[in-house]
């Protein structure tokens, strides 16, 4: 299925009419990049609900505040994962099929938290089934299913460490223990604002950082095309 051109072949071939050698990222660029970009995006969605959440849960309910905040995330994504893309048109490219990705792991992560009413097994069941549904789509956009397993874990793993860390620091800012950190600096409303929208950073960096990976791993066929000439299976 080759419908976003990201399979290993049409890679090669956009590359091979470009007379400039690819920029070709590396794992630690790739983790970077997805970490910090998508923590910055995550800090723009986040501030959907800081700044206006309730005001938007009154007019649209909680479905359509989520629906809004993944609308952020979906629509500033391509800028940060287009450069993790080997060859020219990565962005567009990378940027439809995250679309589809997140809006599986979107309608996963929302039926998994109305169906299990909010609860701490929702949360799990959302970032992990979630996860999965996101891993799916993005390797068989690239054609790389060999990678299913490898890539859905360290998915799992980090966007579930992003989430649950930022949920901590959600729930400690505001109360006793950030009043310690910070004093009379923050009073207690600026620190409720601090922790959503911290919470949206860690969320963002780590999610990112598995997408980055994921993307990354899918690519390794290309990687080695372009420095061998030799197309050789992806590695175990």
């Amino acid at each position: 299925m080759n419908l976003f051109g990201l399979e290993t072949e049409s890679i090669l071939s956009r590359v091979a009419a470009e007379a400039v050698a690819p920029s070709v990222p590396t794992l630690r660029q790739s983790l970077f990049i997805g970490g910090v970009g998508f923590g910055l995006v995550g800090l723009a969605a986040f501030a959907v609900w800081a700044l206006g959440g309730r005001e938007l849960g009154k007019a649209i309910g909680e479905g359509g505040l989520y629906a809004a905040c993944a609308l952020v995330f979906i629509g500033l994504a391509g800028a940060v994962f287009g450069q993790l893309v080997i060859g020219p048109g990565g962005t567009r490219r990378i940027y439809a099929l995250f679309t589809v990705a997140f809006t599986a792991y979107s309608v996963v992560w929302t039926g998994a938290w109305f169906g299990l009413h909010g609860t701490l097994a929702a949360e799990v069941a959302g970032a992990v089934l979630g996860s999965l549904a996101m891993a799916g789509v993005l390797v068989a956009g690239f054609g790389a299913e060999r990678e299913c397993l490898r890539a859905a874990t360290v998915l799992v793993v980090l966007n579930a460490l992003g989430y649950f860390v930022g949920e901590v620091w959600w729930r400690w800012v505001p109360g006793d223990g950030g009043a310690r950190l910070f004093g009379e600096m923050l009073n207690r409303e600026q620190r409720v604002l601090l922790s959503q929208l911290g919470w949206g950073v860690l969320f963002g960096g780590g999610f990112g950082s598995g997408v980055g990976y994921v993307i990354y791993r899918c690519q390794h066929a290309v990687r080695v095309h372009l420095r061998t000439e030799i197309p050789l299976t992806p590695e175990a």
